[in-house]
């Protein structure tokens, strides 16, 4: 097995992400208002301006600590339009934005909308979402209405899972590294018909990729139970990951930016409470991205034809 250092801040004991948010400095904050407004020759200048934070900060996610989150984005001094025009902007500057469904969508809105769309996917309710990983490179979401109570994300560095699962179990990495089947209870389209590696290792670069509810839904539709390994190696991610050690917790607030490396780092989300009718407030919103960087994060065959381009038709089948 190879093995690779792991940022020591994610060894940290600590219940906070303080080491990983950045406050957006007053110059930045104007720049991103003036470059909301794109329709003169002031908005174009002032992201130029913002072009060489942006790479940095898509430097510090890809080569970096893999998280970072951005304090101060001028939400509530934008239309929705401007925001929404501005933050998919950005994003493109940060990677190529890729499908979050079989509609093709590029945008996502993650709120509880439960009630209104029958069986929603899992980030359209207010439920808890359990440990997992993204399509795309690169993941962003951007705090536009926080959740009354819960709504609190955690994130986990998948190379810190590695390095204890190195140390106290070593015999199940070869279980992940050969990874399993996927479905998804919101796609009709079965299981994919090859394997997805938990643990991969590319060009000296090690990658994850972990949903246990999609791997549990695929053995169901394959009609093909896990075996004992199977479940004791994804147990033992599962134990790790929980560690209080492991796990850096945030509810992120309006005009919080969180951007990280989908395949250094794995999160999960608390339940939220709804907002009540009374109340005439409105719920937890946060709009989310995924990102492909293309060659600059070296992928092996299965991550990059089922990951890296997002959800389309073709992803559930591989032909090496």
């Amino acid at each position: 097995m190879q093995h690779q250092p792991v940022p020591e801040v994610w060894l940290q004991k600590t219940g906070s992400l303080d080491s990983f948010i950045t406050e957006l400095t007053p110059k930045q904050q104007a720049l991103l208002k003036q470059a909301a407004c794109d329709t003169d020759s002031t908005g174009m200048s002032a992201f130029q301006d913002l072009c060489v934070d942006i790479l940095s900060w898509q430097s510090e996610v890809l080569f970096g600590n893999g998280l970072l989150i951005l304090r101060g984005f001028p939400v509530d001094e934008l239309t929705s339009q401007q925001r929404d025009a501005l933050y998919r902007k950005l994003g493109k500057q940060l990677g190529e934005l890729v499908p979050q469904d079989l509609e093709g969508e590029l945008f996502g809105r993650v709120e509880d909308v439960e009630g209104e769309v029958p069986h929603a996917r899992g980030y359209l309710s207010r439920k808890a979402l359990s440990l997992h990983t993204d399509r795309g490179d690169i993941v962003s979401l951007l705090g536009v209405r926080s959740a009354a109570t819960g709504g609190v994300t955690s994130f986990i560095s998948s190379y810190a899972i590695y390095d204890e699962l190195l140390k106290q179990a070593p015999h199940v990495l070869p279980v992940l590294c050969d990874g399993f089947h996927y479905a998804s209870p919101y796609q009709k389209s079965g299981a994919t018909d090859f394997r997805i590696p938990v643990f991969s290792w590319h060009e000296d670069v090690l990658s994850c990729y972990c949903t246990r509810a999609f791997i549990e839904f695929a053995a169901e539709a394959r009609n093909i139970a896990l075996t004992a390994k199977e479940i004791e190696a994804l147990d033992w991610f599962e134990a790790i990951s929980g560690r209080e050690d492991m796990v850096h917790s945030i509810r992120l607030q309006p005009g919080d930016w969180a951007i990280w490396n989908n395949h250094t780092i794995i999160h999960k989300r608390t339940a939220f409470e709804a907002v009540s009718e009374a109340s005439q407030q409105k719920g937890r919103l946060l709009l989310r991205l995924w990102l492909s960087v293309g060659d600059r994060w070296p992928l092996c065959p299965v991550l990059k034809h089922y990951v890296q381009s997002g959800i389309t038709s073709e992803c559930m089948h591989f032909n090496p």
